[in-house]
């Protein structure tokens, strides 16, 4: 019985949308500009850096009808998203030879608001419909490099829609985000930049090493790091399994004594032995006097009584 009336109530709304004069699609949406009810002032979607381009309302129209799609995005940004392909293949219509390929005149800046397909954000369990809606997201690219700068939103409106919770059938409200100004701004940003050691270039969008340090770097194993601000192996670290006491060394991209093998050396006063990672006695050692032996633990002579005890 409930599924009966739920299949009922899924038809009454969708049917509803349809009486209505083809509301949803003609008086909501618009294929190329985005929907109407986020357009209800021409002043609401604007680039503060930029002025507009009247070409671009063309430029889109012609792509569509060609179903072709030529654009040079940002590093973050994609003005069409990407698709997942149905499971059973993609047919792709060929470009025809004959025909010139698309000029896409270049503003100064294309990073804008247009209008995209988003998905509604929902808890886990809950089913909405529909679940994905149009709304104008700041996408496009930067003039400049692109490993440098990206497409950012500066100024977004809340808005509130109507869907239906197919759990409770119900009408519910939920409120989404509407960018409306747009700026390109450095992909790399201040707080990213460790204080310590880094300034922030900001015409070049970068972390800068405070002390550059590079020539200091053994370039047959190492290279400097802009991100550490030193000098970091070529090569992974490798196993040191000569003995217990060697481990890898990043300071010397090899293996090496471990530092407690040393801190534990210079303690004692003794000599680091490097092939066997122990402490030994410097030399030479002191010559002993009659009825006296070495002790290679202090490295000191003691009275043979001493030893024997």
């Amino acid at each position: 019985m409930f599924k009966i009336l739920f299949c009922v109530a899924l038809v009454w709304f969708h049917t509803s949308q349809i009486i209505s004069g083809t509301e949803f699609q003609s008086d909501l949406f618009d294929d190329l500009d985005g929907p109407n009810f986020l357009r209800e002032d021409e002043g609401q979607i604007y680039n503060d850096d930029e002025p507009d381009y009247d070409e671009d309302s063309a430029i889109t129209k012609r792509v569509a009808a060609d179903e072709y799609v030529t654009t040079n995005p940002s590093k973050r940004t994609k003005l069409f998203c990407k698709v997942t392909a149905h499971s059973t293949g993609i047919i792709t219509k060929k470009w025809n030879a004959n025909k010139p390929p698309i000029r896409i005149p270049i503003p100064p800046n294309i990073c804008r608001p247009f209008p995209t397909f988003v998905e509604l954000q929902k808890p886990t369990h809950d089913q909405y419909s529909p679940n994905v809606v149009i709304l104008h997201r700041c996408l496009g690219g930067c003039i400049g490099s692109q490993q440098l700068l990206n497409c950012t939103v500066k100024r977004q409106e809340e808005v509130v829609i109507q869907v239906l919770k197919i759990n409770d059938l119900k009408l519910v409200n939920i409120t989404v985000y509407n960018h409306t100004a747009c700026g390109c701004d450095c992909i790399t940003r201040q707080s990213e930049c460790d204080a310590k050691i880094h300034n922030f270039v900001q015409d070049q969008c970068k972390c800068e090493c405070k002390q550059d340090k590079s020539s200091s770097c053994d370039s047959t194993k190492m290279s400097w790091k802009e991100k550490t601000c030193k000098c970091e192996c070529n090569s992974a670290p490798k196993i040191c399994d000569k003995s217990p006491n060697h481990e890898w060394n990043a300071d010397i991209c090899e293996c090496d004594c471990k530092r407690k093998v040393k801190d534990r050396c210079t303690r004692k006063g003794k000599a680091l032995n490097k092939k066997t990672c122990e402490c030994d006695c410097p030399t030479p050692r002191p010559r002993c006097s009659p009825g006296e032996s070495f002790l290679k633990y202090n490295c000191t002579c003691v009275p043979n009584s001493v030893v024997t005890k």
